[in-house]
């Protein structure tokens, strides 16, 4: 990264593998897309070693990073109004718009020159759309299921996976499944699937002139794999 940009700033002597040491692959990946879309709306260096912004995401978010130190390796800290708990990227767009603004010589503020309300509609369009789920294409659902749960927290995972188990059966016995795997159950889990399968076979359908199939889904569950 460090390229044309001035090599007496400390922003600028960052490398990729140490963006990618600080926020891990996925991430960096997707602050790349973040800056590139133009997601950071406001940017400040407000001090020599630390960098704040308002990055649109799913609100406006104010970001802050700090430069601790870079010997023997960079010590990057951030905080964001954002729910992620770890490195996020917001942190990671805010330090790469950095650097681009650099790169291009184009001026740095000392401080952010709004609010999040001021700058709300330069949030891009896309943030302004009104999603439906019928509209999307399947690489944006799972793009959108996945920035879903990238941004929740741990609490927030938990009680997602308690209204799934409690709304689906399915989702019920499937996390039992998983759970008792963990624990290398897997004599209880054999047990299961087998009188789930002897279950299965004694319904009148088997026996019937007609040869309906049997309701096999429950045995489609990482415990009927198991047996």
């Amino acid at each position: 990264m460090t390229g044309d940009a001035d090599n007496t700033d400390p922003w600028t002597q960052l490398t990729w593998n140490d963006l990618e040491h600080w926020l891990g692959a996925k991430i960096l990946g997707r602050s790349q897309s973040y800056q590139r879309r133009g997601k950071v709306i406001a940017l400040a260096r407000t001090e020599e070693r630390t960098l704040t912004a308002l990055v649109s995401g799913t609100e406006i978010y104010h970001t802050r990073v700090k430069l601790d130190s870079h010997e023997p390796t960079p010590g990057l800290s951030y905080t964001c109004t954002c729910p992620y708990w770890a490195p996020c990227k917001h942190a990671g767009a805010l330090v790469l718009s950095y650097v681009e603004k650099v790169r291009q010589e184009e001026e740095i503020p000392a401080e952010l020159s709004g609010t999040a309300d001021s700058l709300r509609d330069a949030v891009p369009e896309e943030e302004d759309e009104q999603l439906s789920a019928t509209t999307l294409s399947g690489t944006e659902r799972e793009r959108l299921r996945a920035d879903y749960l990238d941004g929740m927290s741990r609490d927030e995972l938990v009680g997602l996976i308690d209204d799934l188990t409690a709304a689906s059966s399915e989702a019920r016995e499937l996390l039992l499944s998983r759970a008792l795997l963990s624990r290398g159950a897997t004599v209880q889990i054999t047990r299961a699937a087998r009188e789930e399968l002897q279950r299965a076979t004694n319904e009148p359908d088997w026996h019937s002139d007609e040869w309906d199939s049997p309701d096999y889904h429950r045995l489609k569950s990482p415990a009927g794999k198991a047996a």
